[in-house]
């Protein structure tokens, strides 16, 4: 994409961010993807994206980082909807 002078999309990070949803190591990156999403000027992080995330902190057995991204969830411009909230109650349980 870069030598090509493409901009990544939300759904390009989406689907980068469901690939790496194995160990905390990969989840780092992730988390990466999010900080990095969040300094461009021409998108934002919705909804697909923090549940993409969401589900790959409890895909990697995370519910402590999986709560404070819902919470950090909340004060962004993307609230949660029911897909997050199922998400967190599937790893809380």
């Amino acid at each position: 994409m870069k030598k090509v002078n493409c901009e990544p999309d939300n759904f390009t990070y989406s689907t980068l961010i469901k690939g790496i949803k194995s160990e905390a190591t990969d989840l780092d990156r992730a988390f990466d993807l999010l900080e990095e999403i969040k300094t461009r000027e021409t998108m934002a992080p919705d909804e697909i994206l923090y549940n993409c995330l969401l589900d790959a902190c409890i895909s990697a057995k995370q519910l402590d980082r999986a709560l404070k991204l819902f919470e950090d969830m909340k004060k962004s411009d993307c609230k949660p909807d029911e897909i997050s909230y199922n998400t967190v109650i599937k790893g809380c349980s």
